[in-house]
């Protein structure tokens, strides 16, 4: 008789393994941010829905990432810039002064650029409810690593720091401050 028990422990190990992925952290707002917000002195902003595209998740082929609480990426951004606002003590209302609100127009990554660095690409755009609009993009570079598990883990780990340095480009451009009044 055959014994194929190891075997096939040995398979379902791997294919579970590699089935379970690497989590985003959830935000946490930049000090910076939270100061250049607090520097334009604007009060009472309102953070709308966000549409998106489509998110290819898969990393190295082998792993996905998952964003926190089953986000998509726009839910994530829109949750970013309510941390953010709330970091700064920008209140809200129901009738809120301005609503901000936008698109994730591409949000991609990949894990191995010069085999051992790593990149998340994500671009935006605001709409103010005073009709103003602003596009933003950032490119984060990082040390990703060479196995597949490290890669793909710091992979997660960084998008919560490019979405950080995105929202310090809007809060920085000359534009910002109108889509506020």
């Amino acid at each position: 008789m055959r014994r194929v028990f190891p075997q096939a422990l040995l398979i379902a190990f791997l294919l579970t393994g590699c089935a379970a992925p690497y989590l985003v952290p959830r935000y946490e707002s930049e000090p910076a941010n939270a100061s250049a917000l607090t520097a334009l002195g604007v009060g009472n902003v309102e953070v709308g829905a966000f549409e998106e595209v489509p998110f290819d998740s898969s990393c190295r082929g082998l792993h996905a990432l998952a964003l926190p609480d089953g986000m998509s990426p726009g839910q994530y951004f829109r949750k970013a810039l309510e941390i953010e606002l709330q970091k700064a003590h920008v209140p809200a209302s129901q009738a809120g002064r301005v609503t901000l609100s936008g698109k994730v127009e591409s949000v991609g990554f990949s894990s191995m650029t010069a085999i051992t660095m790593g990149v998340w690409n994500i671009r935006v755009s605001l709409r103010s409810s005073n009709g103003k609009a602003l596009q933003a993009s950032e490119s984060h570079e990082f040390d990703s690593g060479f196995a597949y598990q490290e890669a793909c883990r710091n992979t997660a780990q960084e998008f919560p720091k490019g979405v950080q340095k995105l929202i310090a480009r809007l809060f920085a451009d000359p534009a910002f401050p109108s889509l506020l009044r």
